[in-house]
């Protein structure tokens, strides 16, 4: 809430803050409904991992539609990601690394399997992106509306909020030749002055 108060409070005094929001973030704080695709910008090893999976549920799937059931048993068995069977992954369905964040009731007693492989790639992405965060996200409006109708950045879109707050990360990319020519120079001093081209020469 403090952290929402904070953000209504720079832009109410026409500040940039330091704050790196994530784009899902953002998006959520306009309303705009989160994709699972999102996951990749918060937690891009776990989206990586996800990526590997869908190839195994949608062999699941034609196993289910094209083999007679006398077989479907060993040719689910043979799932495996990175040569490992999914059921020896050891895998349950909760958050990875949160094993007290079960994706659904009773979820951390329950083993991964190719029969609950979907659920596993539709709740995860939910969890992570939605429900968990849900407090925190409410929290964070209650605060910003204390200062400003949050509403009011809906006028806005995401790429504008995300400059706003100061979370460009294109910054991170600048040369030592972008950062001299946003410089205004005085006293004599040039872009070609050698005080100026002290970063370079350490590059050196």
């Amino acid at each position: 809430e403090v952290m929402g108060w904070v953000c209504g409070k720079a832009v109410v005094d026409g500040r940039l803050l330091d704050l790196p929001l994530s784009l899902p973030l953002c998006r959520a704080l306009l309303g705009i409904p989160l994709e699972h695709a999102d996951l990749r910008f918060v937690a891009p090893a776990l989206w990586d991992t996800l990526l590997k999976l869908q190839p195994l549920a949608a062999r699941k799937r034609r196993i289910l539609a094209d083999e007679p059931a006398h077989s479907q048993p060993a040719a689910l068995a043979g799932l495996e990601l990175d040569g490992v069977a999914l059921e020896e992954l050891g895998l349950t369905l909760t958050v990875p690394g949160h094993d007290d964040v079960p994706l659904r009731e009773g979820g951390e007693d329950e083993a991964l399997t190719a029969h609950n492989l979907d659920d596993y790639l539709a709740l995860l992405p939910e969890v992570i992106l939605v429900s968990s965060v849900k407090p925190l996200l409410e929290a964070f409006r209650r605060g910003f509306s204390k200062v400003l109708p949050i509403d009011c950045l809906r006028l806005l879109c995401v790429e504008e909020v995300l400059e706003m707050f100061g979370s460009d990360k294109g910054l991170l990319a600048w040369t030592p030749d972008q950062l001299l020519h946003a410089f205004k120079f005085e006293h004599g001093y040039t872009s070609n002055s050698r005080a100026a081209r002290l970063n370079d020469n350490c590059d050196q």
